[in-house]
């Protein structure tokens, strides 16, 4: 039963000094939650609200800071010597088409032939895109007198699944732009 008690003895000192480490270090201009907290709250701040509050947070500590402590140590380590930032972790790719996967040069009049709905249940409307007419507008809005419109297929590597990619995409001065994605399908490596 000692260790027990040392156990809790430990954690309750860790999340005091955790706490203090905090309120001490804590930077004017950084967004803690408690300033948010207060920004959200209504001007006629009562005493009940108050105390709810700090009533909360000692059940908090008291119920799951204080039995996980192993856990915040190590978080607060982490903290302490861990990156200071998220700077030198490479970002998510993100997908855009590149000179190498343009198809071929077409028109607007043949790519709103080709993407024509035909739904047997007549859901869609049957035209351009079905329902998504009006995002193909919107992208046709961003067209220039001298862009052409060009059809692309890529195998794009996401972070998680590589996937196959196809669409339209205008080119400006030989350069891919904008684009609209028609389909994507998931492609299985193992099978290949």
């Amino acid at each position: 039963m000692i260790y027990l008690y040392t156990y809790f003895l430990v954690g309750a000192i860790l999340v005091v000094t955790v706490h203090m480490h905090h309120k001490f270090t804590e930077d004017e201009n950084e967004q803690s939650l408690e300033k948010i907290q207060n920004s959200l709250r209504p001007a006629n701040n009562s005493l009940w609200l108050w105390l709810r509050g700090r009533i909360f947070e000692l059940l908090m500590t008291t119920f799951i800071l204080i039995p996980l402590w192993p856990f915040l140590a190590l978080l607060k380590i982490w903290q302490i010597i861990g990156p200071k930032s998220l700077a030198h972790y490479e970002a998510d790719p993100v997908f855009s088409v590149k000179q190498g996967d343009l198809c071929s040069q077409l028109s607007i009049e043949e790519i709103e032939q080709i993407e024509i709905v035909e739904d047997p249940f007549h859901a869609a409307p049957r035209i351009p895109f079905g329902h998504l007419n009006s995002s193909w507008k919107k992208f046709l809005e961003q067209l220039l007198p001298t862009d052409t419109l060009w059809s692309f297929e890529v195998e794009w590597d996401d972070v998680f699944v590589p996937k196959l990619m196809r669409g339209y995409v205008i080119v400006r001065e030989e350069q891919p732009g904008p684009f609209v994605v028609t389909y994507r399908r998931m492609i299985d490596k193992m099978c290949q």
